[in-house]
């Protein structure tokens, strides 16, 4: 029945799209459905259940064999993030940088809260089991899979300590080369070591930064395998002074009845096809900046960043209420005016290029433990679009049209199954994989209130993950905008190739996406708008 209902839904669309039925895109979109729902499952779903018998196997020898020393096998979707290697430089790992408005730390107090708050924290009074074992386990391979081993030498004194001057030595921090520094080492170049638990805390104290001297910086390392930004954010929360709670994350859909829920179902192989045909298959680049010997200050493998406050979030708000567009859509139209800066700066002139931009999709109901419970999502930015606020429109455009299908969905239980596999084929994946675009954006919602650690400020100035896996693969902008206590920061990272004046190029994007939002803010007092542009 669903199938029937399917093909009709197919046809229908080709028929009433603006591209003809008798184009070549229109028919590649339906042969692919076709072939995509009736060839691919008959050979992918015996493969896909063989693999998952081999997992489920090796599971339960484990529980046999190794009961008293593993915890529990790696989650398949964490497992993906071990893809590339997880005690190099290119391991994916989330790095948050909190800066305390204190000289010092009381460092024997601060383990005492972790372990306290954190290590021994339970869901309620009634729980047994503790909510993040995983703090005390190494990763470890066991037949051909990742599994958690309770680390027997486990010291919490050895994951939260002070940063020593011989690892990073104690510079002034409000310098920008010297902040770019830091953040490469923190990221990049401090490596998790095999057989000890692949997260750490680290101390600076006495530290001049942007925002003035005397400051202390608390670094929160933690390989992605263990768990996402969000569960993270929990974590800390349990920290400050205050039990601050970060905003439930939901994905915004359009399907509100039972019905357009079943279409969307049915219409799943056409959207899949359409969106890998339109959007994924686009490869264009944002190009460099012009390299000159003035300006070539830099490497090409070197991470920069920088971090800027941002419009208020009531102001953001006002904006994206105005258009009436999510938050996400909002962000974007701030990056898609510095991409067009950026064509304008290096080329001379902004093209009617389309530039695939990738962003994370909260999902709901995250797990209240450690692990990686997200999804992702693609759209095209309208570079070529000379009008501020239809470029906005056209974000918001495509992001509704995404969030109406279920592809969010369908990506989740794609990386789970892939995460499914034996080690030897993921690490395969990993060596042939390629960023799905050349610029990534994140919305992290942190605490609504102002945050306080022993009774001071706390700021962040830096959220981020290593992108050094993506170093020449044409990658280009990896930005952030993160809020709490009602303000809001972003922050851009790119490799040397495209910020040869680190400062200044990283600036001038920041400056851009501002630039862009002020703008927008600037039409909302007006009292008629005019109607939404249609993608």
């Amino acid at each position: 029945m669903f199938s029937s209902i399917g093909w009709l839904i197919f046809i229908d669309k080709i028929k009433n799209s603006s591209i003809s039925f008798r184009t070549m895109p229109a028919m590649l979109v339906f042969l692919a459905a076709i072939f995509l729902t009736l060839v691919v499952p008959p050979v992918v779903i015996p493969i896909l259940t063989f693999f998952l018998i081999i997992r489920k196997v090796v599971e339960f020898g484990a529980r046999i064999f190794k009961k008293s020393e593993f915890l529990e096998i790696v989650d398949p979707f964490s497992a993906m993030f071990a893809t590339r290697p997880v005690y190099s430089r290119k391991s994916f790992t989330t790095v948050n940088i909190l800066e305390i408005d204190r000289p010092t730390i009381p460092l024997h107090k601060l383990i005492a809260d972790f372990e306290e708050k954190v290590l021994h924290a339970v869901q309620d009074a009634s729980a047994s089991r503790v909510l993040y074992p995983e703090l005390k386990c190494k990763l470890v391979k066991w037949w051909g899979y990742y599994f958690w081993e309770t680390c027997e030498t486990f010291n919490l004194a050895s994951q939260i300590k002070y940063l020593e001057d011989q690892d990073f030595p104690k510079v002034n921090l409000a310098n920008t080369e010297n902040w770019n520094k830091l953040v490469n080492y923190v990221s990049t170049e401090r490596l998790w070591q095999e057989g000890d638990p692949v997260w750490e805390m680290l101390v600076m104290e006495k530290v001049t930064t942007e925002r003035g001297v005397d400051k202390s910086l608390i670094i929160w390392r933690c390989s992605h395998v263990l768990c996402d930004g969000w569960s993270m954010l929990k974590m800390a929360a349990r920290l400050f002074d205050t039990a601050v709670i970060p905003p439930a994350q939901q994905i915004p859909t359009q399907r509100p009845s039972y019905w357009p829920g079943i279409i969307s179902l049915c219409t799943l192989p056409y959207d899949f096809v359409k969106h890998q045909l339109h959007v994924e298959s686009v490869r264009a680049l944002i190009p460099p900046p012009r390299q000159t010997d003035s300006t070539s200050c830099s490497q090409q493998d070197e991470i920069f960043s920088k971090t800027v406050p941002t419009l208020a979030i009531a102001d953001l708000k006002r904006i994206k209420d105005t258009y009436q567009v999510d938050f996400l859509s909002l962000l974007l139209a701030g990056v898609t005016s510095a991409i067009r800066e950026a064509y304008r700066s290096n080329s001379g002139h902004v093209t009617d290029a389309q530039i695939k931009v990738g962003f994370v999709l909260a999902v709901p109901n995250h797990p209240e433990k450690l692990c990686n419970h997200l999804s992702t999502g693609t759209i095209l930015l309208p570079i070529g679009v000379e009008s501020s606020a239809d470029r906005l429109r056209f974000i918001g455009d495509r992001i509704r049209a995404l969030r109406s299908t279920r592809l969010p969905q369908l990506r989740v239980y794609l990386l789970r199954a892939v995460g499914s596999l034996p080690i030897t084929i993921l690490n395969l994946v990993g060596k042939n994989s390629r960023p799905r675009a050349s610029v990534v954006f994140n919305n992290v919602i942190g605490p609504q209130e102002k945050l306080h650690l022993y009774g001071n400020d706390v700021t962040v100035p830096y959220v981020g993950v290593n992108m050094a896996g993506n170093v020449n693969t044409g990658f280009a902008h990896d930005a952030c905008f993160f809020t709490h206590g009602g303000a809001g920061t972003l922050r851009v990272s790119g490799f040397g190739d495209y910020f040869h004046r680190p400062d200044q190029d990283a600036g001038k994007f920041l400056d851009s996406c501002n630039h862009e939002w002020n703008k927008l803010f600037d039409t909302v007092d007006r009292n008629a708008l005019s109607p939404l542009v249609q993608d």
